[in-house]
């Protein structure tokens, strides 16, 4: 007989709402509710309402983890680790699995797209680190917007940049955080108008920058800032076209390849919303 698998499952203590949150997706609550099973290693966000009052959480989850917090004091709480022990045995044992609710991965379908940058171990310390990403600002000096908050907000790493850009937009869009949405935007901003010689020098960033963008204008709060119009997407078409001509500079060399896929990629989502050529 093999080793048994570990469950990975968030657990919620004293959880009394009648409306939970996860990720993107509602789900019942209710005095039999204790959490949820089998979510998705990663970042996720947790929210518990009962129609007057909300307690918000980000919990990190492995796979084969099971995260127990309770709901104490408008907060997610951790408790003492011989508490959560108890927990997991019961769980190992194949209790409270009738009190968790299923992860729902289709109302979910976006969000491994949105939380694409955060690696746990790079924001938060490595395995087992609980930090969440933290907002920087971008320091004046010379060179363009994307070059000093790339290589002084971020100390030149890609990784730093392409996670910062995820989780202020998670910050600003689900929390309702005024000043991570305002960074957001700057963020974007950079993106938008690195330019050609940022673009080639660094395809990865791009790349994924793109993709992360791309899953960014589909989950935008619906409103004016939402419509194809709008500046946080209008000027998409600016880097659309910065990514065909990298390509071009690229392609002199044999390469281009890469630039070429996220420039039609990038293109056909405009298009797909409407948005000004």
């Amino acid at each position: 007989m093999g080793p048994r698998m570990r469950t990975t499952a968030i657990v919620l203590l004293e959880a009394r709402g009648d409306l939970v949150r996860i990720d993107l997706a509602k789900v019942p609550g209710g005095p039999k509710f204790r959490g949820f099973l089998e979510p998705p290693a990663g970042l996720h966000r947790v929210e518990v309402s009962d129609g007057l009052n909300r307690i918000v959480g980000w919990i990190w989850v492995d796979r084969g983890e099971t995260v127990v917090r309770s709901c104490d004091e408008g907060m997610l709480l951790p408790i003492e680790p011989f508490r959560a022990a108890q927990y997991m045995g019961m769980l190992a044992e194949g209790g409270l699995r009738e009190e968790l609710r299923p992860y729902p991965v289709e109302q979910n379908a976006a969000w491994p797209a949105l939380i694409a940058p955060l690696d746990r171990a790079v924001v938060a310390g490595g395995e087992g680190g609980d930090a969440l990403p933290t907002l920087t600002q971008t320091p004046e000096g010379k060179g363009s917007v994307f070059e000093r908050t790339l290589l002084g907000a971020h100390k030149g790493e890609p990784a730093l940049f392409l996670a910062e850009l995820a989780w202020s937009f998670l910050l600003g869009s689900l929390d309702g955080d005024r000043a991570a949405f305002a960074r957001w935007q700057e963020l974007l901003g950079c993106v938008y108008g690195a330019g050609v010689r940022a673009i080639g020098r660094d395809e990865e960033l791009f790349s994924r920058a793109v993709d992360l963008v791309i899953a960014q204008h589909g989950a935008l709060p619906t409103g004016a800032t939402a419509t194809p119009a709008s500046a946080l997407i209008a000027p998409a078409r600016g880097l659309a076209r910065d990514l065909a001509e990298a390509a071009k500079e690229a392609a002199k060399d044999g390469g281009g390849a890469v630039l070429t896929s996220c420039e039609k990629k990038l293109t056909a989502h405009l298009d797909k919303l409407g948005a000004p050529k």
